[in-house]
């Protein structure tokens, strides 16, 4: 059985390395991580992870674009997008989930915060790990 994957979308680096330590340590998962949604969306069609933790505000593109590209294409409109972003109104929620997202992490990311969190998220992951 192949390792699960998720893609990591997230301009900032140092937040990117604390999501992907969480993710490897929590879930197990290999990550695969992408600086912005352009990249994001390349990575999404060619590496097809099995979710992929999405921050909203980045250059280039930014996160509910790309989500709102990966949900309109059918090679990946069935992969969960989860928003982690700092974009924290209701109406940014609803928005995000309107789109397409399959939930949402409102930063600041703390380790054990993130942990829990995709530990609830992915028990079947987390509990293999």
């Amino acid at each position: 059985m192949s390792k699960n994957t998720a893609l990591v979308v997230e301009d900032d680096p140092d937040v990117a390395e604390l999501i992907q330590l969480a993710v490897e340590v929590t879930l197990g998962c290999e990550v695969i991580r992408a600086v912005n949604g352009e990249i994001g969306l390349f990575e999404a069609k060619k590496q097809q992870p099995d979710f992929i933790l999405l921050d909203w505000i980045m250059p280039e593109m930014s996160g509910l674009q790309a989500l709102e590209e990966l949900k309109g294409d059918a090679a990946t409109a069935n992969i969960p997008v989860y928003m982690i972003t700092r974009k924290s109104t209701l109406e940014d929620v609803k928005k995000a989930l309107e789109v397409g997202a399959a939930g949402y992490f409102i930063k600041p990311v703390g380790f054990e915060k993130l942990c829990n969190w995709l530990a609830e998220r992915f028990p079947e992951l987390a509990e293999s790990t």
